[in-house]
């Protein structure tokens, strides 16, 4: 059953967008969804120094974004990445909700602008991601007084899948300290049994996904570490915290890659926001569940942030494996 604030949050979703939406040119499509981003937008919080500037990553510039209190000293970095399908959103799309997790958390929080499909189809916006974490955690980036402290990767949706397989690629590299994955497609075909009973679910059909997915691959069969629940392994994965929403045709890739890592012997976390619906990020001030559910993304963030913080200190470690 739909939560009925979320179902308000639906009803408000359908009207903003024209019937013909999907129809639209990708270029059209994209200003529906920025606009649709920005009347939806949580509100930023105050007391934010927010800059922008590029990491370059193999000699092009990667737009992105670092949010952090003013005037305090910042816990450690989270390195987000936005959702959007692989195709839509930007750093201010997402804004207010990467704004909020800084003044929550008390970390630098950078986003990441990487490239879309289908003019940049995979692994560009995978590559992108890379890069950037591995400026980050090889002390390149754009600000000089970024935070010494712990890693974690943090995404909705496409972004989610993108620093989930970042993850996997960056292991031998990077010292990651953390997942949070919001309501991720991990594999290259939905797992069961949410792919079935939730193919019709509201804001996410799985024919989207179909949809997403291969304009993403541009029809091509993905290259392994496309896709993190598809990986041979998840030895030495990060902690991973997954925050599934209930209907959503997405739902039980958390599950599956829940128990992978639970095989895999790495401490896992899964909640399922019951009622709530893909996306529902966007309603964290309109829906007191998908609040809710957000708390419990900010509670893993500071968890680990402190706990790996103070686990560098102990130890002198630092970034890189």
């Amino acid at each position: 059953m739909i939560d009925p604030e979320i179902a308000a949050f639906i009803a408000d979703t359908e009207a903003f967008y024209p019937a013909d939406a999907s129809s639209r040119s990708t270029a059209e499509q994209r200003r529906l969804y920025d606009a649709y981003a920005a009347a939806f937008a949580p509100a930023r919080p105050s007391g934010l120094a927010i800059d922008d500037a590029n990491v370059l990553v193999s000699g092009r510039a990667v737009a992105v974004r670092r949010y952090r209190r003013a005037r305090q000293q910042p816990v450690g970095t989270v390195i987000y990445a936005h959702g959007g399908g692989f195709m839509l959103g930007s750093l201010d799309s997402h804004d207010g909700l990467v704004a909020r997790i800084a003044d929550r958390t008390g970390a630098d929080v950078i986003s990441v602008g990487y490239r879309l499909a289908p003019e940049h189809p995979a692994p560009a916006a995978l590559d992108d991601v890379v890069g950037v974490i591995e400026a980050v955690g090889q002390g390149g980036s754009p600000w000089p007084d970024l935070a010494q402290g712990p890693i974690v990767l943090a995404g909705d949706s496409a972004g989610a899948t993108l620093v989930a397989s970042a993850a996997l690629r960056l292991q031998d590299r990077v010292r990651i300290s953390a997942l949070a994955l919001v309501y991720p497609m991990l594999g290259f075909e939905p797992a069961p049994p949410a792919r079935d009973s939730e193919s019709q679910a509201p804001m996410l059909t799985l024919a989207d996904v179909h949809f997403y997915r291969d304009l993403y691959l541009a029809g091509r069969k993905p290259d392994p570490g496309t896709f993190a629940l598809d990986a041979p392994s998840l030895a030495d994965f990060p902690p991973t915290f997954l925050l599934a929403a209930e209907h959503d045709p997405l739902r039980d890739d958390c599950t599956a890659f829940a128990e992978r890592l639970r095989e895999a012997g790495t401490p896992v976390a899964l909640t399922l926001a019951e009622g709530l619906v893909h996306g529902f990020l966007r309603a964290i001030d309109r829906s007191r569940a998908a609040a809710a559910a957000f708390d419990a993304l900010v509670a893993f963030l500071r968890l680990r942030l402190a706990r790996e913080g103070d686990a560098l200190q102990s130890t002198g470690a630092g970034r890189t494996a």
